[in-house]
């Protein structure tokens, strides 16, 4: 889908990408309930709480190695935002994740990425939308600071890795390709085919040995 009011934003790329603390949960474990559904209702550009989490402390239990990276957001509720999308990020009408046949890619990522670090994200979702007369950047840098994940997928750009934005290894490729029919000759009957395999001069030497024996066995004979 394309989203006015940046450029950068919904045009597909070789990087595009989960931005924010996905690369280190990435590296996590092990399973954990999803729980109640419930989104934030703070708008976008609006004066309101913050909701992100504090793991300074956690981090330091890392560094320190007191805590494994794969046990370091075990039982957390992490705050995410999303764009609702019917491929990306599928809602009901009464704002709930359609949980059907298919909710959406990033909802199911983060599914499995939070059942394997142990934490949960349902419990604390917002959603995001066209962010004008604001462009796509002022709308990644305001979730950064209200947001511990911004789950959507971005262009990756000096700008916004500038200001701040982590961009971890792409999961989806949306590089652009030349595709061509290949031009098939119509098949002809090659009668030197089944030569092919050994050069002339072997062949010479295969004939003058059949030859030789041939007048070697009649004067033995």
């Amino acid at each position: 889908p394309h989203r006015a009011g940046d450029p950068q934003k919904r045009m597909p790329s070789a990087q595009t990408s989960l931005a924010g603390l996905l690369v280190l949960l990435a590296l996590i474990s092990e399973a954990s309930a999803l729980g109640e559904e419930k989104k934030f209702d703070r708008l976008p550009f609006t004066d309101g709480p913050s909701y992100r989490t504090d793991i300074c402390g956690i981090s330091q239990k890392v560094i320190d190695g007191e805590v494994k990276i794969k046990d370091a957001l075990r039982g957390l509720d992490l705050s995410v935002i999303a764009a609702p999308d019917p491929l990306f990020f599928l809602l009901h009408d009464n704002g709930t994740i359609a949980d059907g046949a298919y909710p959406g890619i990033i909802v199911r990522l983060l599914d499995d990425v939070a059942a394997r670090g142990g934490f949960r994200w349902r419990n604390s979702f917002g959603l995001m939308s066209d962010p004008s007369p604001q462009t796509w950047t002022e709308m990644l840098m305001w979730s950064m600071d209200v947001y511990d994940v911004n789950a959507d997928w971005w262009t990756n750009s000096f700008e916004r890795m500038n200001a701040g934005a982590s961009f971890p290894q792409g999961w989806y490729d949306g590089s652009r390709i030349m595709v061509t029919r290949r031009a098939i000759e119509a098949e002809k009957m090659n009668f030197s085919g089944p030569y092919a395999p050994f050069s002339e001069e072997l062949w010479a030497c295969i004939v003058g040995a059949f030859f030789f024996s041939a007048i070697a066995y009649y004067i033995i004979e």
